[in-house]
């Protein structure tokens, strides 16, 4: 069961999250019965077994550290460059004529906070989706989009109704 879980969990994608310690004991063997499954979360997972209670079976306590959720794995930064262009042409201020490096160290550095700033203030934060489409879903979608190609150019019946059943296939899954 436990190589079957685990090549169901690599096949999805999925995180398994067990605890170090049997959660089961029997005079036989102890063993893990209590575990979770996570996909796509940004927090920090763990599982303790609870001992405190005299019985075969102990409890589990999931933690989800949400303390170490940041920003950047949520949403993504999209620059909007019309409106990143007009911000920074506004509010950066060219000097005359630079004659000694400390003033070109000075005038970089001033370049650059303008750079930025102007992008943080214009940039979009767009959320991440962490959804990714089945291995089955993405055959079946390259057979169809290879048949309606056929289809396309031949215009033949059969091609045709070979373009149908992929797409009803794939309606179906």
């Amino acid at each position: 069961m436990g190589i079957t879980l685990n090549r169901f969990a690599r096949q999805l994608k999925l995180q398994i999250i067990a605890p170090d310690h049997p959660t089961r004991y029997s005079k036989k063997s102890d063993s893990v019965i209590d575990f979770a499954l996570a996909r796509n979360i940004k927090y920090r997972a763990q599982i303790k077994t609870l001992t405190d209670l005299s019985s075969d079976h102990l409890p589990v306590m999931l933690y989800l550290n949400i303390s170490q959720l940041r920003i950047e794995d949520i949403y993504k930064t999209i620059p909007q460059w019309n409106s990143f262009r007009e911000k920074l042409i506004t509010s950066t201020t060219y000097p005359g004529e630079i004659k000694n490096p400390d003033a070109i160290e000075a005038e970089t550095k001033s370049q650059i906070e303008d750079i930025i700033n102007s992008f943080h203030q214009t940039a979009k934060l767009i959320k991440i989706q962490n959804y990714e489409t089945p291995k089955q879903i993405k055959e079946q979608t390259t057979l169809r989009n290879r048949l309606r190609k056929e289809w396309q150019k031949s215009k033949s019946p059969l091609d045709k109704k070979a373009f149908n059943r992929a797409q009803n296939k794939l309606s179906k899954m």
